[in-house]
């Protein structure tokens, strides 16, 4: 015999499954298996229907993986599915028995019954849109083998509890999804820049870098990162770093931008020195007492041998292929004879290409014209 959720207990684990799931999308077949549990051991499968008809698998309960492929490739959506198109029409979070939506001679003679649902002898269901948006809508499916029961008051009276914590839980999932994905396109924003960020709490510690710094700080030479803060080499020098780096981190927020404090970080390896500025970072009133970038350095190391992308100077230079290899050596720092040696060519030939770049940038100096392509959008493609 199926056991309910019976008691406030029992209600009170499925919500606290659905909202831990809502930060940690991982727990969504789980939240979803206990939710089931509550009801008598149903299985239940969600998806993200967006509107224009892409789907995207949600969490799934106690449903056959291979059924669920089928279903998936042939009945995702609005257009192939009945039960979905009939969702996507119901009130949000209110549950409906399944044949109040499709009719049991169009349900029980569908492609989706006999090929994902009659496989897994799952006779009975319930339906309701659990999410829905200006964009797309999540159906949600709870399904009942045929030895069980159909649907009753219980399990209805049970879901018009539920329902409502669902499209809460999945309102902050989304949500927090699309923060995460926009702090995806962030970091990978400050990943293309050609120099290092390295971001600092209220207290100095380091709280994020982004890959060119990483890069830096794994050369150890200069600048490391121990115990959790940004150090220089020379002990002279880290007391200046330490202090700007405190000072930008307490700027009160309201007192207005700042340009920052530079300074150079020698090289034990006597390379050319590592140029930093450290600038204070807005806050806001809902950023009190939480752990929040409050400075951020700006690392530029001029010994870093780092050249744009072919390509991208070749379309935004109008270059030819040899002109644009001939750029991007040029900016790497590499000499005319350097730049023919690994053409095979002789060093007046680099220098026809060096005049005919020159004629095509409206440019008559190699630092003009290092300067025109790290000054562009060029810099952003450097490898």
């Amino acid at each position: 015999m199926t056991r309910h959720a019976s008691t406030l207990e029992d209600l009170n684990r499925i919500i606290h499954a659905l909202y831990e799931a809502a930060v940690l999308p991982e727990l969504w077949p789980a939240a979803l298996e206990t939710m089931g549990d509550g009801l008598g051991g149903c299985a239940l499968g969600m998806t993200i229907q967006a509107n224009e008809g892409a789907t995207e698998p949600l969490a799934l309960a106690r449903l056959d993986a291979d059924c669920m492929e089928v279903m998936f490739r042939q009945y995702a959506n609005s257009r192939t599915n009945a039960m979905v198109a009939a969702m996507s029409e119901l009130p949000t979070a209110v549950a409906a028995a399944r044949q109040t939506v499709i009719t049991d001679p169009d349900y029980f003679g569908s492609g989706l019954y006999n090929e994902v649902f009659r496989p897994q002898d799952l006779a009975h269901a319930a339906v309701a849109c659990a999410f829905r948006s200006r964009d797309y809508f999540v159906p949600l499916g709870i399904f009942r083998r045929g030895t069980q029961a159909e649907f009753g008051g219980h399990e209805h009276a049970l879901l018009k509890l539920l329902l409502p914590h669902l499209r809460r839980a999945l309102q902050i999932y989304l949500r927090v999804d699309s923060l995460r994905s926009q702090q995806d396109a962030t970091d990978t924003t400050l990943d293309r820049l050609p120099f290092g960020l390295v971001f600092f709490d209220s207290a100095g510690r380091v709280w994020k870098l982004n890959r060119p710094a990483e890069a830096i700080m794994a050369e150890k030479d200069g600048l490391v990162i121990q115990n959790g803060e940004l150090r220089a080499a020379s002990t002279t020098e880290n007391k200046e770093l330490r202090t700007l780096i405190l000072s930008a981190a307490a700027v009160d927020p309201g007192t207005g931008p700042s340009s920052g404090d530079a300074m150079a970080i020698s090289r034990p390896s006597l390379k050319r020195s590592l140029s930093i500025l450290i600038v204070p970072l807005p806050a806001s009133n809902v950023d009190v007492g939480l752990n929040r970038p409050c400075a951020v350095a700006f690392v530029a190391d001029a010994a870093r041998n780092t050249s744009p992308s072919e390509d991208t100077v070749m379309r935004l230079l109008c270059l030819t292929s040899t002109e644009a290899k001939v750029a991007c050596m040029l900016v790497a720092g590499l000499t005319i004879e350097e730049i023919a040696q690994r053409l095979g060519n002789k060093p007046s030939t680099v220098r026809v290409h060096v005049k005919t770049i020159f004629g095509k940038t409206d440019t008559s100096r190699q630092s003009d014209l290092v300067r025109a392509i790290l000054n562009s959008v060029a810099a952003l493609s450097s490898r």
